[in-house]
């Protein structure tokens, strides 16, 4: 954090508080939580600032524009949403919590697949 370090006294007083996840010396981590609710009440007109200091903490700790930065990089991680981005990976869908309807859907379209990519490998 911009040279900051937390002493230990620092880092024991801070992990008292509800909307740190987990803190070093050089580095903290707020919850998601504290993330989506600093987010929404910035929304609703309240400054980063504001909701910080609400939350228990020293304004004093972070360097001046560390808190809004902060804010800046949550807005874009979208912390209301579960979708990711990008391809997902094979992990991501267990064929156990589909149901038959479901599968079947995924069958003809994996055959639909299959049927271009045939087409357009015969064009070759």
């Amino acid at each position: 954090m911009a040279g900051i370090k937390f002493t230990p006294n620092q880092i024991k007083e801070l992990l008292q508080n509800k909307v740190i996840k987990s803190i070093t010396p050089k580095m903290m981590t707020f919850t998601k939580d504290f993330k989506r609710k600093a987010v929404a009440e910035t929304a609703k007109g309240k400054t980063i600032y504001q909701v910080v200091k609400n939350a228990g903490l020293d304004l004093r700790l972070f360097p001046k524009r560390y808190l809004y930065d902060q804010l800046k990089s949550w807005r874009k991680q979208n912390l209301d949403t579960l979708v990711k981005r990008g391809r997902p990976s094979a992990l991501d869908v267990d064929l156990k919590d589909l149901s038959a309807e479901q599968l079947r859907a995924k069958c003809t379209l994996q055959e639909a697949e299959i049927e271009f990519l045939k087409k357009v490998l015969a064009l070759d």
